[in-house]
């Protein structure tokens, strides 16, 4: 096995220096006209099973090229750079700093995403909302038959009318999504209109309605023999979310129709 060594020269009356790794080096090294005048600096390195081609640098100003009989180390010709090549090489004893085969720094982290907007994140509790459709009342009862002149009383299922919410989170945001009924608005397909604040209520004795309408004509000539009832509940939306920001949303509408059969009432005789 040939013992490693690099071997440093430059310009100067037998100013030579020599390095030898896991030996000494032969007194003669340091004299003849190969040291005195030689320009070259040469960097030899051998591993067991490995070599690496020699590295020259360039002639300093004033000297002189290494003569034509200079021969690059044994077994280096064709050789393929290494863990060893001269970028790895301390600048010291004849690494050279910034060499092609340096490895770069590392690019920088990427920065990290921004956070979602809580109006997206709170779009999307809002399609996680479960609103049932209007389940209307009327007393008498829809299946019945209405008397003209007689107060229809209509009302919602008290136990439906009540808030409902539905949360999303993205990242470090979550947004919070309330829905609320506000408001029935009943088309009683005689081309009348009832607004009702709230969800009104069931039929009660000796009460007046919350809610009501009374038919002037009985529903015969209409399709059907009925009138089609459209009864729409609105739902005002609002969010709030984790991070301060919060508003409201368009409005949820639902609609229900439903048939309703209007007679007149006809008078008892003996």
């Amino acid at each position: 096995m040939r013992k490693d060594k690099l071997i440093l020269s430059v310009t100067g009356a037998l100013a030579a220096a020599v390095f030898v790794l896991g030996g000494t080096a032969p007194p003669s090294a340091l004299a003849g006209d190969g040291f005195r005048s030689s320009t070259t600096l040469s960097v030899t390195a051998s591993v067991p099973g490995e070599t690496v081609p020699r590295v020259t640098a360039p002639p300093r100003r004033g000297g002189s090229q290494p003569g034509p009989g200079a021969e690059p180390a044994p077994g280096s010709e064709g050789a393929a750079p290494s863990q060893w090549d001269s970028c790895n090489i301390p600048r010291a004893i004849g690494g050279i700093a910034g060499c092609q085969g340096a490895i770069p720094p590392a690019a920088p982290p990427a920065a990290p995403a921004p956070p979602p907007a809580p109006g997206m994140v709170a779009q999307a509790a809002r399609n996680t909302l479960v609103i049932v459709m209007p389940e209307p009342r009327t007393s008498p009862p829809m299946a019945a038959r209405q008397l003209v002149a007689i107060p229809v009383w209509l009302w919602m299922d008290p136990a439906e009318w009540h808030a409902v919410s539905a949360s999303a989170s993205a990242g470090p945001v979550t947004a919070t999504v309330t829905a609320t009924p506000t408001k029935a608005v009943w088309e009683m397909g005689d081309g009348a209109t009832v607004v009702c604040d709230g969800p009104g209520a069931p039929y009660s004795p000796g009460r007046t309605p919350p809610c009501s309408h009374t038919y002037r004509d009985p529903s015969t000539s209409r399709p059907g023999g009925a009138y089609t009832v459209r009864v729409t509940v609105t739902w005002s939306v609002t969010w709030t979310s984790n991070t301060g920001p919060a508003g409201t949303q368009d409005a949820i509408e639902l609609t229900t129709s439903f048939p309703l059969v209007v007679s007149q009432a006809q008078a008892e005789t003996d």
